[in-house]
């Protein structure tokens, strides 16, 4: 292995690791810790979150390494701001529907991609685990799920 793939892969494993570092820390935090009623109104919490914040960018930049951090980290307009401001409306709008009209199937798509264990491609599993819901809900029937799942895994082992 080259020493730019080294070093690629050892940031992915960073990343990683930072990602995963916080999202125990926020489950800890949310489920280990009382927060009091008014802690979003506190000084406190504002200090707590830059702090957090600051620590957050100085081990992203340590992670990042030497280079163009602005190109890295792409700090820089988007190719266009309509369409980013449509995208990100489509977003939320998305985001609430699904929440609101199918939050069964947004739980069980995510429960489904968490339960594989797998990082890297989990966006992509949490879909496929929606469609699949999905699909159970419009046909009543778990079956055409399992013979869609089942081609996939077989593929997907493949080597």
């Amino acid at each position: 292995m080259s020493g730019e793939a080294a070093r690629s892969n050892g940031r992915r494993s960073a990343w990683a690791g930072l990602v995963g570092v916080t999202i125990v820390l926020a489950f800890i935090v949310r489920q280990g810790v009382g927060l009091p009623e008014d802690f979003r109104y506190s000084y406190w919490t504002v200090l707590v979150g830059l702090v957090s914040s600051a620590i957050t960018l100085g081990v992203v930049v340590l992670i990042a390494g030497r280079g163009n951090l602005r190109e890295l980290l792409a700090l820089r307009r988007p190719t266009s701001w309509w369409r980013a401001g449509l995208i990100g409306v489509l977003v939320v709008v998305g985001t609430g529907l699904l929440l609101v009209l199918l939050p069964a199937i947004a739980l069980t798509g995510l429960t489904f991609a968490l339960s594989h264990g797998l990082l890297l491609p989990l966006i992509a599993i949490a879909a496929f685990g929606f469609g699949l819901a999905y699909l159970r809900s419009r046909t009543r029937s778990v079956y055409p799920g399992i013979l869609i799942h089942m081609p996939v895994n077989l593929a997907s082992s493949a080597p």
